[in-house]
């Protein structure tokens, strides 16, 4: 506003003009505050639980069933599309290991590879003392989890069986679908080896299944048709659905 036009004003006027420019720059104040304080924020990502070094032991009676240890378990929020929607959220755990000692005296013949009957991706989960345990309670709805780098180790009465490797793995904790990036499974018994860029696991059926196309290497004897099963005894085998 020019200063002539600005004297020549009632004193209502002015009392008015003074106003708009008090709110004006209240408002850029308030601007600058918010979008200082937003970029502080998008450079941390936010962590509702995280433990170092973590380890989860289950046992059946005196039994070892199955051992996992990670760099890092986390939950955090699940990014959708460029949101992080802080009500769903996801387990993501850094570099596991996972050993499951299987015997066909003492255990079940299902076997709950991937712990979602009261295991650690399971709704309810017990410590080895029977105590319930569950996750902090701003946690929210967990829908999934994903894992970065894993290594998979099968024994049988003691003896390994079956070593499987991924660069990543991702269960959707809804339906219990599990699927293996860059996996790579080796017959630990008679050196036969089979690598996929995917590798599903079917709990039902309790083995895991690997689509011919995403298969790109196969040792000899291995049959070059069809979909790649394999079973948890280590068992590698052709079927056609």
């Amino acid at each position: 506003m020019p200063p002539f036009k600005f004297l020549n004003m009632n004193r209502r006027g002015r009392i008015y003009a003074i106003l708009l420019v008090l709110t004006l720059v209240v408002s850029a104040i308030s601007i600058m505050k918010s979008v200082s304080r937003n970029k502080s924020n998008s450079k941390a990502p936010h962590y509702s639980f995280r433990i170092k070094d973590f380890t989860s032991t289950q046992y059946s009676g005196n039994f070892l069933v199955r051992q996992l240890h990670a760099d890092e378990f986390s939950i955090e929020p699940r990014r959708f599309f460029v949101f992080n929607v802080r009500s769903i959220n996801e387990i993501v755990i850094d570099h596991a290991r996972l050993s499951v000692y299987l015997s066909d005296k003492i255990t079940d013949r299902h076997v709950d590879l991937f712990s979602f009957d009261g295991g650690l991706f399971s709704a309810e989960k017990k410590g080895m003392g029977g105590e319930k345990i569950s996750y902090p309670s701003n946690v929210g709805l967990i829908t999934r989890a994903i894992i970065k780098g894993i290594q998979i180790e099968i024994y049988r009465d003691k003896k390994p069986i079956l070593s499987i490797t991924a660069r990543a793995g991702y269960i959707n904790l809804k339906n219990k679908n599990v699927r293996l990036k860059d996996a790579v499974f080796k017959n630990t018994v008679n050196g036969k080896t089979v690598k996929s860029r995917l590798a599903v696991w079917d709990n039902k059926r309790q083995l895991f299944v690997l689509p011919r196309k995403y298969i790109f290497y196969r040792s000899e004897h291995i049959p070059d048709s069809g979909i790649i099963n394999i079973d948890l005894k280590g068992n590698m085998f052709s079927a056609v659905y």
